[in-house]
């Protein structure tokens, strides 16, 4: 069974929601990416190496300049302990959620994509790295999720922007652009372009340490769409439009699970209870609710997914099916 207008229109609409086949963040996309630890130095006791005026309190071993009253060399490197307070600014660790880890490079993960009407299709995920020159890198660091969707009616290739501690604590979905493609009833392909904003941004994941403990969190934001539709005669249109989504993330505690690789694992459990009305890029009106069922693994991120939307029977589900670059935490 192949996807109809209305199933690819909704898809396009809700890649930030995760609410139909494509969907993700989420959620996936569902899916982006909850790094807690914003790398700009800290105070404690510890050894260190760097540059400055004697050394600072720092915890740990790390580089960095510093002010304080201790041991050290002026001018140069030194190790010592000191007795006064300062701030180092050096290079810290990178932000970092071990349950979202879009911080980790080369990796990739492949997805099965299946409906309970039959249809079928993959998805793959791999980070594209650091995005010092987003906007919301002002605030925390940036990263990129290359997401590549392929059915036999309806694909698209885009680059999510996955936000860590730039909103508070935890992880952030901002915005995504891409290229898309769509068989309209068989017959002949319709291909365009996509750049979404969501605003505000929609938190995806807790920091690192709250995941089991948070509880649940709420979420309302307006996606916009700027479509550029291709058509075969080579003639083309741009469009802006708009939705609004609501929810609700509950945490649901952990379960052990198999997955499609052969690995047992522990998974942590999020339940996403979401509306959406507005007008997707496409062009129809199309109000939603339903559910978003997500499981999380230490090391790997999102592993499964299965969505129902309300007032229907079918189900969509994302299952992961292979990945490399990545080891299970536990």
């Amino acid at each position: 069974m192949s996807f109809s207008f209305r199933d690819s229109a909704l898809c396009l609409a809700m890649i930030g929601i995760g609410a139909c086949l494509v969907g993700g963040g989420g959620k996936d996309d569902d899916s982006g990416l909850a790094m807690m630890d914003s790398g700009a130095g800290g105070e404690g006791e510890g050894e260190g190496e760097g540059e400055g005026e004697g050394e600072g309190e720092g915890e740990g071993e790390g580089e960095g300049e510093g002010e304080g009253e201790g041991e050290g060399e002026g001018e140069g490197e030194g190790e010592g302990e000191g007795e006064g307070e300062g701030e180092g600014e050096g290079e810290g660790e990178a932000c970092s959620n071990a349950w979202f880890p879009v911080d980790v490079e080369g990796w990739t993960k492949t997805f099965a994509l299946s409906g309970s009407e039959g249809n079928t299709g993959t998805r793959t995920e791999s980070s594209t790295g650091l995005l010092s020159s987003h906007p919301e890198s002002s605030t925390g660091e940036v990263y990129g999720l290359s997401i590549d969707l392929q059915t036999s009616a309806w694909s698209y290739t885009i680059v999510q922007s996955i936000g860590c501690d730039t909103h508070g604590e935890g992880v952030f979905f901002h915005d995504y652009a891409g290229d898309w493609s769509i068989m309209l009833y068989d017959i002949f392909e319709v291909t365009g372009t996509v750049e979404t904003d969501l605003s505000p941004s929609r938190q995806l994941l807790p920091p690192e340490y709250a995941v089991g403990a948070t509880g649940n969190w709420n979420y309302s934001y307006t996606s916009t769409f700027v479509t550029e539709t291709e058509y075969g005669s080579g003639s083309s249109t741009v469009e802006t439009s708009t939705m609004s989504y609501n929810g609700t993330y509950t945490e649901t505690g952990f379960e052990t699970i198999t997955l499609a690789t052969g690995d047992t694992v522990d998974a942590y459990v999020l339940t996403n209870e979401f509306t959406a009305s507005g007008t997707p890029p496409i062009g129809f009106p199309i109000p939603a609710a339903g559910s978003i069922k997500q499981w999380f693994v230490k090391g790997l991120g999102l592993v499964r997914q299965v969505t129902s939307e309300d007032g229907t029977d079918e189900t969509f589900t994302r299952e992961l099916e292979s990945y490399s670059g990545l080891t299970v935490i536990e």
